[in-house]
C-alpha cells in the first residue's frame, strides 16, 4: 500500500493517539509509555504544533493515519530559530516502508518555508535505539552529545540519550544524491560524542568519510606547522 503526506489537522487527535500507543507498545518505539500517551497530550501537543511548529501525518489510500511527526519553535526570541520537541510515531505496520524517512523530508520543507526561519532542528534519541540512530544520522542529524542517566528503563536501568542537531536547509533529497547529502559546500565536523567511535565526519565535495583523529592529527597538524608566522618581528 502507497502513503501520502499532509498537514495535521485538528481532527487527527484520535487517530494519531491510536498510533503513538501502538508505537510506544513495541521496543525502541518512543519514548513515553502507552498509557502515558493520553488525550490531553495528544491535544496539547499538536495545539503547540499548529499554533507555531511543524505537525504533519502521514495517511494511506483510505485515508487512514499511518504516521505522525510534530516538532515546535522555541518560544523564546534567543531560539527561535530553533524546532525542539520533535516527536515522530510510525505504526508497527508501517515500519520498514520509508514512513519515517518521508515524514522528516516533509518536515524539513516545511522548516525551510517558515517565518522567521528555521535552521536548526533538534532531538532526543536513546543510546540502546541503534535503527533510530542510523536513520537520524543518514537523514543529516549529528549527535551532539550525551545525557547520561537520562532515561530509566522499566527494568530500573539507565539509558543515556543522544542529543541530536540538524540544520533544514542542508538536509533536502537531491536528484544526484541520497538524504543528508551536502553537494554544494564541503564541511568538517568532529562529533567526539558520537555512538560510531568517536570518529570525526568529513564531507568534501559531496563525499563522506570517516577519519580516525590519529589520521586528522597527521593530516592537518603539518599545515598548521607551516603556517607563516604572524608574530610581529620588532617584538622579538
Amino acid at each position: 500500500m502507497s502513503f501520502s503526506i499532509r498537514p495535521t489537522r485538528p481532527y487527527d487527535a484520535g487517530p494519531i493517539a491510536a498510533v503513538h500507543r501502538a508505537t510506544a507498545a513495541i521496543p525502541g518505539g518512543i519514548a513515553r509509555r502507552p498509557e502515558e500517551i493520553t488525550d490531553a497530550y495528544i491535544n496539547r501537543v499538536l495545539s503547540e504544533a499548529l499554533a507555531d511548529g511543524v505537525g504533519l501525518v502521514a495517511v494511506d489510500t483510505a485515508g487512514a493515519v499511518c504516521g505522525e511527526i510534530h516538532a515546535v519553535r522555541i518560544p523564546v526570541k534567543l531560539f527561535s530559530h530553533v524546532l525542539s520537541d520533535l516527536t515522530v510515531a510510525v505504526h508497527p505496520d508501517w515500519r520498514g516502508r520509508g514512513v519515517g524517512s518521508a515524514l522528516f523530508e516533509a518536515l524539513f520543507a516545511a522548516a525551510r518555508a517558515m517565518d522567521p526561519p528555521i535552521v536548526r532542528v533538534e532531538l532526543n534519541a536513546g543510546a540502546g535505539n541503534a535503527g533510530a540512530i542510523r536513520l537520524y544520522e543518514r537523514l543529516g542529524f549529528r549527535v551532539e552529545g550525551r545525557l547520561a542517566k537520562r532515561g530509566r528503563l522499566p527494568d530500573g536501568t539507565f539509558e543515556e540519550r543522544y542529543r541530536d542537531g540538524a540544520d533544514p536547509r542542508l538536509t533536502s533529497r537531491t536528484p544526484s544524491g541520497p538524504l543528508g547529502h551536502l553537494p554544494q559546500r564541503g564541511r568538517i565536523s568532529a562529533d567526539r560524542c558520537s555512538p560510531f567511535g568517536g570518529a570525526v565526519a568529513e564531507r568534501l565535495r559531496g563525499r563522506r568519510r570517516r577519519l580516525h583523529p590519529r589520521h586528522l592529527a597527521r593530516r592537518y597538524r603539518p599545515r598548521l606547522a607551516n603556517r607563516p608566522s604572524t608574530r610581529n618581528p620588532s617584538r622579538s
